[in-house]
């Protein structure tokens, strides 16, 4: 009726086919007024209220069982995808462009050419409440072929008004307002047993975007534009649409779905700040509030922090960025929704996960990832049974509930067939033929911030652990992930697009990864963990995935002694040089010379200069366990780098310490090969050895005659280093081996060698 009245606007309208009441009437006259605001301002026409006089039968609402289905109204953009990928629901399309889905109902609407002719002879035209007619045609669909559930994708972003003062608002029918009114109107007038709501409304078009950024099938066939049937580039949907996917997707894919860079083109500047800038007037487009606009140019212009930035972003950096206050828009949640339970439930959980709603989920080893892979799901999915399994009896019980069920034990394997996605822990058996996924292939799949990747067989959580101390130091928004870090979800549910992780990166978490870091750190590589690998080859190969999946706008910095490796990265390439000169630098050894390095590398991409690099530097405090000067007791001083787990890092640790004379080696046998250790020792100043087993007796065999103890026990190896070591001298712990043949790992290796070298030096 509204798209022929528009035509003259007349001051009364007759229904002859019906009998509205006074409060119909008064609903109608409400809806004229609101939906059409934009109509009577673009027309320069007063706001009206037609009289409407109605004649005919009194109609009745239906009363229906009807089946719990669910029905998606659907248009050509990403929102209405977001709800029919998550909700699994049928698809309703009226005069479709495309159809995306076999599951469907089609409607067709013809306008009469009639009111077509009176377009061309320039009567009235213009924009009416179109939503509010597909929320009518969809109680009839629902009505016809039994489905329940009538699933708008509207979202928070539609209540926001285009005219600054005034109540008019382009998107009023998709706003709250109009859904509060419209669901009381169903139900007493249309039909009682059908439930209509916007199953986005919690959410911003740029969360929305988040989520969409996800389904990487539809970014081909999606289309948002009003224009025609390609993205027109010109006018605002299509800039808001670009600027809230931007922070999300790679450029080259955003370039394949627009075919152009908008921020390059000059003449859409005038669209920027009118989305942007608290103008009169915001464009009469279905985009989002002026608040996520700005919030999505500034997460776009930080995505583009190491390269030169497109016209636009230059723009916003100098003339508007400095004045933007970073919103809380990527975590909120507008509690003004009509969702029934279950579908704030699913919407919650697809907030961060979109694929794990339905599916059974095993965490598969329950250690320290394992136990917050568990929280993490249990916030996700309050109800969703978990399934537990790990190889001990003896786990960590008291963060369960009820609704685990648990496998533990020598047949902890075999409860992995009933579920549909394994959690495994770092360090557990690759050869388990299931859907694996990991921590981090979880969060490097949906974290919208930047990531910086370290790894290295030795150096790796030192290098992190200086990056990290580095962005701290510069009041950047930074978190320290990985082994010396915080396990990587327990972060990746309050991430957002300005958040910077340095991430620790073993080849167990590498493994099987098939995302690398934007900003990528590749140390040194030698043979270790060959007990867990069938060779030195896939070791390497699980290490070079930090790399292999960047594109050309990420970097790689890299040692320049493994350069032969990296070569089939397809990015930025920065070579770790020799940093400058640091008076009082805490970190000794010629091997941490390529650590610092890295660091200054990493840290210069982001604009910060070599003094306060180095001023950082020189207030890091070294981590435990490596090269960590435990003190001087009866005048001999005791360095603690139980780290030490291969046989260069020993060598490495003799280099770095002057006045070595006794040191402490062996440990878990990998099966690496000490000669090079052995001809290091040799040639240095050490006198006394003390070996532990198992590696004990095979370093023996590469080293000449020295004053040897063979022991399985800490104390006795201090108790000798105090006997055999003197005064002015250093008495080393660098084992060379792993430590899980006699000690639960490398921590307590080295805290056990801390605490009886104090303790002997108090009792004795």
């Amino acid at each position: 009726m509204i798209s022929y009245w528009k035509a003259t606007c007349s001051s009364e309208i007759q229904i002859r086919c019906g009998k509205l009441n006074k409060e119909q009437v008064k609903w109608w006259q409400d809806l004229i007024a609101k939906g059409m605001a934009e109509f009577f301002y673009t027309n320069k026409i007063k706001p009206m209220k037609p009289k409407i006089i109605t004649k005919g039968e009194k109609g009745m609402c239906l009363t229906k069982k009807i089946r719990d289905r669910i029905l998606i109204p659907m248009g050509g953009g990403k929102d209405s995808l977001v709800t029919l990928e998550i909700l699994k629901g049928t698809a309703f399309y009226l005069n479709p462009k495309r159809i995306l889905n076999r599951n469907s109902i089609i409607a067709e609407r013809k306008i009469d050419k009639g009111l077509l002719e009176l377009n061309k002879k320039e009567f009235l035209n213009g924009h009416t409440p179109f939503s509010a007619y597909l929320a009518f045609l969809s109680v009839l669909i629902g009505v016809i072929f039994d489905y329940k559930y009538l699933v708008f994708s509207n979202e928070r972003s539609a209540n926001e008004g285009n005219v600054f003062g005034k109540n008019i608002n382009h998107q009023y029918s998709k706003s709250i307002n109009f859904e509060n009114k419209f669901r009381k109107y169903s139900k007493k007038y249309l039909a009682k047993d059908i439930e209509y709501f916007s199953f986005l409304r919690p959410l911003y078009e740029l969360q929305i975007s988040s989520i969409f950024s996800r389904y990487e099938k539809f970014f081909s066939s999606f289309l948002s534009c009003n224009k025609g049937k390609t993205w027109c580039c010109q006018c605002p949907k299509c800039l808001f649409v670009f600027t809230c996917l931007y922070p999300f997707i790679g450029k080259r894919k955003i370039l394949e779905i627009f075919g152009k860079n908008l921020f390059e083109n000059k003449k859409l500047l005038p669209l920027m700040l009118g989305l942007i800038k608290r103008s009169k007037v915001k464009p009469f487009e279905c985009v989002g509030t002026k608040e996520e606009s700005l919030l999505a140019f500034y997460l776009s212009s930080q995505k583009e922090r190491f390269n030169k930035k497109p016209f636009l972003l230059r723009y916003f950096d100098k003339n508007i960025s400095s004045k933007i206050q970073v919103s809380k828009i990527l975590n909120s949640w507008n509690r003004k929704n009509n969702l029934p339970k279950k579908f704030r439930k699913l919407l919650k959980e697809n907030m961060v996960l979109s694929d794990m709603g339905d599916k059974k989920i095993l965490i598969l080893g329950f250690g320290r990832e394992g136990q917050d892979s568990f929280r993490f799901f249990r916030k996700l999915f309050p109800d969703k049974i978990l399934g537990i399994a790990d190889l001990s009896k003896n786990i960590n019980k008291k963060i369960l509930d009820k609704k685990v069920k648990l496998c533990l034990g020598n047949d902890y394997l075999k409860s992995l067939k009933r579920y549909d996605v394994i959690v495994k822990s770092p360090g557990i058996s690759k050869q388990i033929n299931q859907k694996i996924t990991s921590q981090t292939k979880i969060f490097f799949d949906n974290c919208p911030g930047l990531i910086i990747g370290i790894t290295g067989t030795k150096g790796k959580s030192t290098v992190t652990s200086l990056i990290y101390h580095i962005l701290k130091q510069e009041k950047f928004k930074v978190h320290l992930l990985g082994n010396i870090g915080q396990p990587a979800l327990s972060s990746l549910l309050s991430s957002s697009p300005e958040d910077i992780y340095v991430y620790e990166l073993s080849s167990h978490q590498l493994y099987d990864l098939k995302k690398s870091p934007q900003i990528a750190v590749f140390l040194n590589i030698f043979p270790e963990h060959l007990d867990y690998y069938k060779d030195f080859k896939e070791y390497l190969g699980a290490k070079s995935n930090i790399f292999l999946y960047q594109n050309k706008e990420d970097y790689l910095i890299y040692n320049l002694d493994f350069k032969n490796i990296i070569k089939k990265a397809g990015s930025r390439k920065i070579p770790i040089t020799n940093p400058p000169k640091i008076k009082n630098n805490p970190l000794k050894g010629d091997f941490n010379l390529c650590n610092n390095g890295a660091a200054f590398q990493t840290a210069r991409l982001f604009g910060i200069s070599d003094n306060k690099i180095i001023r950082a530097i020189q207030s890091f405090e070294p981590l435990d366990h490596r090269l960590e000067f435990v003190g001087e007791y009866k005048g001999i001083r005791f360095y603690n780098d139980s780290l030490s787990t291969i046989p260069q890092a020993a060598v490495e640790a003799v280099k770095a310490l002057k006045n070595v004379q006794t040191i402490i080696l062996g440990g878990y046998d990998r099966g690496l090969d000490y000669k090079n250790l052995g001809q290091a020792i040799n040639k240095s100043n050490i006198k006394n050895i003390v070996l532990f087993p198992d590696t004990g007796q095979r370093i023996r065999k590469e080293l000449e005659d020295f004053n040897f103890l063979f022991t399985d026990n800490m104390f006795e190896a201090v108790k000798f280093c105090y006997q055999n070591t003197k005064k002015g001298n250093i008495c080393l712990l660098s084992p060379a081996s792993p430590s899980f043949n006699l000690f639960k790992d490398y921590r307590e290796r080295g805290d056990l060698f801390k605490k009886y070298v104090k303790q002997y030096a108090k009792s004795h």
